[in-house]
């Protein structure tokens, strides 16, 4: 169909009438009542809030509260403190980042 078009020079839109409306009609709506609706979805549009919204507390205050290294959390190593406990979860994930941390 597409090669219809393209070997004869004619674009598609060319080749059928365009329809007008009788009644003033823009698709199923006068144009008052399209100027209404479009004038109601800019304003939700532009009211539209893109920021982070926390919609569980408790979740983020638990994360708050779990150790991190790097960003990602990590357990500690009972019995033991400082840096070489946060290191158990970093030596599962990979030979690289393993030999980066450790040595």
């Amino acid at each position: 169909m597409i090669d219809y078009y393209t070997s004869n020079n004619v674009l598609p839109h060319e080749t059928f009438p365009l329809q007008y409306s009788t009644s003033g009609n823009i698709g199923i709506y006068t144009p008052s009542e399209r100027s209404q609706i479009l004038s109601k979805f800019s304003a939700k549009r532009f009211s539209r809030s893109y920021k982070k919204k926390i919609r569980y507390n408790c979740r983020k205050d638990l994360a708050d509260r779990r150790v991190r290294v790097k960003g990602r959390f990590v357990k500690k190593e009972e019995g033991g403190g400082g840096e070489g406990g946060l290191l158990k979860g970093l030596m599962e994930v990979g030979g690289r980042e393993r030999a980066m941390t450790i040595g």
